[in-house]
């Protein structure tokens, strides 16, 4: 599937909005989004659409329970390998099951614990990766911060360049035209406008 690249400065919300919203506006066309399109923000990629919660935002909750949990670090490392396991095969209820299981006795760990089950049930829709992988779709982001250093940050972030919000924006645009192998799209819109 060919990727197409999309481009939204602003607070993470905003981006969001940009991303969900069935039309999106590129160089004065309004385009249905029907291409692959991704996004990084508040540890989400937006994919086709889907809102999938990055893998490694999960297993960082389950990491700092461990450490508390499992002193023993031998230990500590197959529980966790165990409960990774389960995530890739869309297991996100077991997980929190097996979560329920223990009783920690110190209150920090205790109250990491009820985060991390709180966190998982909050967010199971949007854990089930093997449906994700199977799908096509990323489950991380190293994509999407590759991209973004390659489209945004390597223009925009030139010695001596300041930009407002709208002329980053609009390079921005043109960067993501060009890296997704739309330039012709450009021209074109150039050629109908001179």
């Amino acid at each position: 599937m060919k990727k197409k690249l999309q481009t939204c400065l602003g607070a993470v919300e905003v981006s969001k909005q940009h991303v969900l919203s069935a039309n999106v506006k590129v160089f004065g066309i309004s385009e249905r989004l029907q291409d692959l399109m991704s996004l990084v923000g508040q540890g989400y990629v937006f994919e086709e659409g889907e809102e999938i919660l990055k893998q490694t935002m999960g297993i960082e909750k389950l990491a700092r329970f461990s450490l508390g949990q499992f002193p023993i670090e031998v230990h500590r490392r197959i529980w966790m390998e165990k409960q990774k396991k389960k995530l890739l095969e869309n297991k996100v209820d077991e997980v929190v099951e097996e979560l329920k299981k223990y009783r920690p006795k110190k209150p920090e760990i205790k109250q990491t614990l009820q985060e991390v089950i709180r966190y998982y049930e909050e967010h199971e829709d949007r854990m089930q990766y093997k449906s994700y992988l199977d799908s096509g779709l990323s489950i991380g982001s190293g994509p999407i911060e590759s991209a973004h250093r390659n489209v945004v940050q390597q223009r925009l972030k030139l010695s001596g360049q300041r930009w407002s919000i709208k002329g980053a924006q609009s390079i921005a645009n043109l960067r993501a035209m060009k890296k997704s192998n739309n330039w012709a799209c450009v021209l074109s819109l150039i050629q109908k406008a001179a």
